[in-house]
């Protein structure tokens, strides 16, 4: 007879190989991915990637080989006939039982999730099943096992213990020391710039102005209230787009997202067009930037001129096969499904590879905590440091959820039987940002020059739709815009429109820097002079234009207002005309009934030249224009005749 105990491991020690073998895993995962990471926000946090998944796949591991273990132990006492000479197969089949599981779970999850809860549970019924008959085949294909070193290893203890101990002293030593880069404070570079104030750009979004409690809103806004009170309000900003991509890239050039090119994902800012940040950091302003809106990242091109760029950036880190495992766990259970992408907010905000469609949500105070982690550190002889930051919020944005949140909390359905509940978690959210906002305000220091605005609205069936992105009206273009600082007006309230074009070029005049002749915005400093009239800004035509083919398949929306009439004009993403709208904005500021007639001429005529301007662009890139299009661009003297 063979001793069934040289062929039995013990499940103690199977475990600790199981956590062995898992942190090995993560570790090599992470390395691995890694390879091409060109993103600074994500090279700076690979050490703590490594960390993460190899705690999440040993911890994994540990759990699946203890299992594997005990089902062995009972199939010795129960004399399986596997386990004859020994539990080993046993434990072997086990493993590929649970393995076999997990591998169906993530490469089948998606699939699983479409179907009902009856047919989802006989799935994977049958799943279970398969699992457990190719674990018993193999557990009886290996039922003649050898005894050996591989064996007694498994038996021993310490031996386990041991291999344990050397890998993580290994991690420790070369592991994470060989990834590129680490999270910590901002590195000083070179010596500091001129005399000049900091400022701190805080962009908050899917903020609608008409929610604060400064501009009538029922949300109680405390913190954002009295930063408007101690500085300038302007009661008519509005967004070049009606969602973040486009918006931003205008934030950040000062040019329409036609000329920008940052109309839609997978796309980048113009390169050839300068930035804000590179502006300032090229004028030795320190620039950093926390962002939790994951689409606002390196491949758009925002991280241009700035020594650190810090966003979640979901796209990369959803490879991991921690986020894997878990998102198609959710997936499985129906936790994990429209209209909630933040089931767990503590959890992805926390470790937001485990579930990358979730770590869209970033608390708001993970924003605060790491602008703190990243402050500029002291200069030498405390000369003075001219520091730019860049603060993006986005606990306003979908899901909208209660406060304060709990462990597990689902979003409501954007459903019209849900609109009024849908508004007040709204307005929560926004109480949540301000309060976030008055702890960043007390972070920053007394010199500081803060600018407080958003990069687009949010709509609740206004005109018919939930979200934004899909429409050019008022609720996703008015935003809120505060400046204030030392030595800039107080208490004082601007009611000619402004668009988000002239940000950067306000904060540039007011650091002293030249403007770059690209720049399409208008400097406010003058209306921030404590001496300035009540309002004295030039009347203008501002534009707004939204061309995703994500958000709006088929479709292209283009806006102009002079201040007294705004037309929209909806179109074929080929350029054909589907409707035109004008509406009177004194005596219907909320967009709701159409002036009937023709638009007025010049109105009409700037946003002929507005879209022919953004067609000919197309049209050098490539993009299907249409006659409608190219008639009117050659009316305009935007194309020759002749090469059409």
């Amino acid at each position: 007879m063979p001793d069934r105990r040289r062929n039995s491991p013990a499940p103690l020690a199977l475990a600790l190989y199981g956590l062995l073998a898992g942190s090995a895993l993560g570790v090599l995962e992470v390395h691995w991915w890694m390879r091409g990471a060109s993103d600074p926000s994500v090279l700076r946090r690979a050490a703590r990637f490594a960390w993460q998944e190899a705690a999440l796949l040993g911890a994994l591991g540990f759990l699946l080989f203890a299992v594997a273990g005990l089902v062995s132990v009972l199939g010795a006492r129960w004399k399986w006939r596997s386990a004859r000479d020994g539990s080993l197969p046993v434990a072997l089949g086990t493993l590929f039982t649970e393995l076999l599981a997990l591998a169906a779970l993530v490469g089948l999850g998606h699939r699983l999730a479409r179907h009902s809860v009856t047919i989802r549970g006989f799935l994977l019924l049958l799943i279970a099943l398969a699992a457990v008959l190719a674990g018993w085949c193999v557990a009886r294909r290996t039922a003649h096992l050898p005894g050996g070193p591989i064996a007694r290893a498994l038996r021993s203890r310490r031996f386990a213990l041991g291999s344990l101990v050397l890998f993580l002293a290994i991690l420790v030593v070369r592991g994470t020391a060989a990834m590129p880069h680490r999270e910590g404070p901002l590195a000083p570079q070179g010596p500091p710039g001129p005399a000049g104030p900091n400022v701190a750009l805080i962009v908050i979004d899917t903020l609608r102005a008409d929610a604060l409690g400064c501009m009538g809103g029922e949300a109680a806004t405390p913190n954002l209230d009295a930063l408007a009170a101690r500085g300038t309000l302007f009661e008519e900003a509005l967004a070049p787009s009606s969602w973040t991509l486009p918006a931003t890239g205008s934030l950040f050039t000062s040019t329409q997202p036609w000329r920008h090119g940052l109309e839609d994902f997978g796309r980048r800012l113009d390169p050839d067009l300068p930035t804000l940040p590179e502006r300032l950091s090229g004028s030795g302003w320190r620039t950093r930037a926390v962002v939790a809106n994951p689409f606002v990242n390196e491949r758009a091109g925002f991280a241009r001129g700035f020594e650190l760029f810090d966003v979640y950036d979901h796209e990369f880190e959803r490879r991991f096969l921690a986020a894997r495992l878990f998102g198609a766990a959710l997936e499985v259970a129906g936790l994990f499904r429209d209209p909630s992408r933040a089931l767990l907010p503590r959890l992805a905000s926390g470790y937001p590879f485990l579930a990358s469609r979730l770590s869209f949500y970033v608390l708001d105070e993970d924003v605060n905590a790491r602008v703190a982690r990243y402050a500029p550190p002291p200069t030498p002889n405390d000369a003075p440091i001219q520091d730019f930051l860049y603060a993006h919020y986005v606990a306003p944005h979908t899901p909208y959820l209660e406060h304060p949140l709990r462990f597990l909390k689902k979003g409501l359905p954007l459903e019209e039987r849900n609109v009024e509940a849908l508004r007040v978690r709204y307005l929560g959210e926004v109480e949540e940002t301000d309060r976030a906002v008055g702890e960043l305000l007390e972070m920053l220091s007394e010199d500081t020059i803060v600018i407080v605005t958003a990069d687009h609205g949010e709509e609740f069936l206004e005109h018919g739709r939930f979200e934004h992105g899909h429409g050019l009206h008022r609720e996703v273009l008015h935003v809120p815009l505060i400046i204030a600082g030392p030595g800039l007006a107080s208490g004082k309230r601007v009611e000619t429109p402004v668009s988000l074009v002239d940000v950067a070029p306000t904060i540039l005049e007011l650091c002293g820097i030249d403007l770059p002749e690209s720049f399409e915005g208008i400097s406010l400093a003058d209306r921030l002079d404590p001496d300035a009239g009540a309002d004295a800004l030039p009347s203008r035509l501002l534009f707004s234009e939204t061309a995703s083919q994500s958000l709006t398949p088929g479709r292209r929306f283009f806006a102009v207002e002079d201040g007294s009439h705004k037309l929209i004009r909806e179109r074929t993403a080929a350029g054909a005309a589907i409707e035109e709208s004008l509406f009177e904005i004194a005596s219907d500021r909320a967009e709701h009934t159409p002036v009937a007639g023709d638009p007025p001429a010049a109105l009409a005529a700037a946003l002929d030249a507005y879209e022919a301007r953004a067609a000919t662009r197309r049209a050098t890139q490539g993009e299907a224009v249409s006659d409608e299009e190219l008639e009117r661009m050659n009316a305009l003297g935007y194309v020759d005749e002749g090469k059409r």
